[in-house]
């Protein structure tokens, strides 16, 4: 990975974390039992207008992060690798599908990308596949990882339906796949 692609990742974790505590800020003046709490209308009023900002703010960030996470999966997606490749007929399922993948991220707060990353890099990776004439069915697809400057990366197998075509985006080159 690049040292722009982990500023960028960087700013993200950070803006996400943010978006985390407004959320939790918003959960704590949006208690109905704060306004039902002796207070002068003064603070009642600070309050709710605290909590107007504070869900224009919430709004704004995580539309924000969204974008920017798109961004980068496209950004990182456009030095991929893509195979169209004759049918793997074996061993899939020794491999995760995408939507396993995604559940895992989804439920397990140690995955470094966020699930906005990996759908994104999903979409990505189809849209690569049809760039080598795809058609958009499958009968089998899944996630395999490499191992890529210190880090392990995910890539993605298709398998089309129609004739078994298999295709392969991958972060790092493959060469025992080309002119296959």
């Amino acid at each position: 990975m690049t040292d722009t692609h982990t500023q960028i990742r960087n700013k993200l974790t950070k803006g996400i974390e943010l978006s985390s505590n407004i959320e939790a800020i918003k959960r704590v003046i949006d208690n109905p039992n704060i306004l039902a709490l002796p207070a002068y209308p003064l603070q009642q009023e600070l309050f709710k207008e605290v909590r107007t900002h504070m869900n224009a703010v919430l709004d704004t960030l995580n539309t924000l992060v969204k974008e920017n996470e798109f961004d980068i999966a496209a950004l990182e997606y456009s030095k991929w690798y893509s195979y169209e490749i004759p049918p793997i007929d074996f061993r899939w399922e020794h491999l995760n599908s995408p939507e396993h993948i995604l559940a895992t991220i989804k439920n397990d707060d140690g995955w470094e990308i966020s699930a906005h990353i990996f759908e994104a890099a999903y979409e990505n990776a189809k849209k690569l596949a049809s760039s080598l004439y795809w058609e958009g069915d499958i009968s089998k697809e899944a996630v395999f990882f490499v191992p890529v400057e210190g880090e392990f990366m995910y890539g993605f197998a298709l398998k089309q339906s129609n004739n078994g075509t298999t295709y392969i985006i991958s972060p790092i080159p493959l060469p025992h796949l080309e002119n296959q």
